[in-house]
């Protein structure tokens, strides 16, 4: 977690720090989470492919000599119904996190770019603050300062659009 000094803040702004903070850690989760599910969905849309392509004409769904339906034909409705439910779900929750990861970049790109470097270097490459002071070139802790600083201007930004929409 950050160094915000939350002995000197409300309450509800030391919650705030903290989600916005979880969230900037789990952007590199994100990330690969959207890669292993769009990898997820070829592998379905192939299997659904494979399967549509090894239906055979007795798949038509026209009734035997018993005037009853081909039970095999059920068989294959079901399955393409599961690809297709598979296929849903799996794209609505890449484009989840898509609108995370997109939350995630537009918080950053108000910020000046050493803050966004920082951010990135913390949060997303997981690097210690001795690390990112050394590789800013910056005194000890200095960059945890004006992490925390941007920080709190992120949230105090967000209580902005917040009042301002409500308004209207």
């Amino acid at each position: 977690m950050g160094t915000v000094k939350y002995r000197k803040m409300e309450k509800s702004i030391t919650n705030k720090v903290k989600a916005l903070e979880e969230e900037l850690m789990l952007y590199p989760t994100i990330e690969l989470e959207i890669h292993k599910l769009t990898r997820e969905l070829k592998n379905i849309r192939q299997g659904k492919d494979e399967l549509i392509s090894c239906s055979t004409s007795n798949l038509n769904g026209m009734p035997r000599n018993n005037s009853l339906p081909n039970p095999e034909y059920f068989k294959y409705e079901k399955q393409l119904e599961n690809f297709d439910y598979l296929i849903k779900s799996t794209h609505e929750e890449i484009e989840r996190l898509n609108n995370i990861k997109i939350k995630i970049n537009n918080i950053l790109s108000n910020l000046p770019e050493r803050e966004q470097k920082i951010i990135r270097l913390r949060y997303f490459l997981g690097k210690q603050w001795a690390m990112i002071d050394k590789e800013m070139n910056y005194t000890r802790d200095y960059s945890r300062k004006i992490i925390d600083r941007a920080i709190l201007q992120i949230i105090r930004k967000s209580e902005e659009e917040v009042r301002f929409f409500s308004k209207e």
